[in-house]
């Protein structure tokens, strides 16, 4: 029994060694980006990224800034090309701010 509990130990404290000690922030919005596509962001090809300039932008709301987008029957994707460790770094949080869903 003892034995049990000790292998039991040791798998429960492998995960905590391997990640990092506190998390870091891929982006956070600014007063800079208001009203337009944050910097750093673009679309699959440069005529994607001219069309997501007209669907996101940042909206800044007190101490809260985020990233809108509204379109009709447009799919347009963008992202923000980074580099990290996934083994230190292996889970990815973010917040949502739904207001309405047509």
């Amino acid at each position: 029994m003892v034995k049990r509990a000790f292998f039991s130990m040791c798998l429960l404290l492998i995960p905590a060694m391997t990640f990092a000690d506190s998390p870091i922030r891929i982006e956070t919005f600014s007063q800079g980006d208001s009203g337009a596509l944050p910097s750093g962001w673009k679309g699959r090809s440069s005529g994607m990224t001219e069309k997501a300039k007209s669907v996101y932008r940042v909206v800044v709301e007190g101490e809260n800034a985020y990233l809108t987008a509204h379109s009709r029957g447009e799919a347009i994707q963008i992202g923000k090309e980074i580099e990290i460790d996934l083994n230190k770094y292996p889970f990815l949080t973010w917040r949502w701010k739904v207001e309405r869903l047509c």
